[in-house]
């Protein structure tokens, strides 16, 4: 199933422009460790999160997660910033949008979470998206790591 997403991933562009709520759809999580080999078993069962919603003329963005998360949130050590969402569910992690060159060269739409509202591991995450069918993104989220970026998961949106 990886090097068909990569593959797909190759083939797309970079969307022309993206606003409001996508649905988000979790295609395929990357382990590397014990504890991210449980988040693959358990995502299976309930995937904590909804989409994202882009706000194009600010270019920022944030995910939508469901309202049982909010209870887990609230036991992480960092304040997180937290908004109601009128997509059934509540508004975290906030990103900027650039088209730019990705990890790997392509163009890509880049989401990048390293503002200081959101908590220090998840100003480690970067995300990159590509059009690859009308109204249908594929993105690949990737985490800093010793200066360096790891591929940990790949993520469909839909309109």
């Amino acid at each position: 199933m990886e090097d068909t997403l990569a593959k797909q991933f190759r083939t797309g562009h970079p969307p022309m422009s993206l606003d409001g709520f996508y649905k988000g759809t979790l295609l395929l999580l990357l382990q590397a460790t014990p504890l991210q080999r449980v988040a693959r078993f358990l995502s299976a069962f309930a995937v904590p999160w909804k989409g994202k919603c882009f706000y194009h003329s600010k270019h920022v963005g944030d995910n939508i997660l469901p309202l049982y998360m909010k209870f887990f949130l609230s036991l992480y050590p960092e304040k997180i910033t937290l908004g109601k969402s009128e997509f059934g569910g509540f508004h975290a992690f906030t990103f900027k949008t650039e088209k730019t060159k990705g990890v790997n060269g392509k163009e890509v739409l880049r989401l990048d979470y390293d503002i200081p509202e959101n908590p220090q591991r998840i100003r480690d995450v970067v995300d990159e998206i590509v059009e690859i069918g009308k109204k249908t993104y594929l993105g690949k989220a990737y985490l800093k790591e010793n200066g360096s970026y790891r591929l940990v998961a790949y993520f469909k949106l839909q309109r």
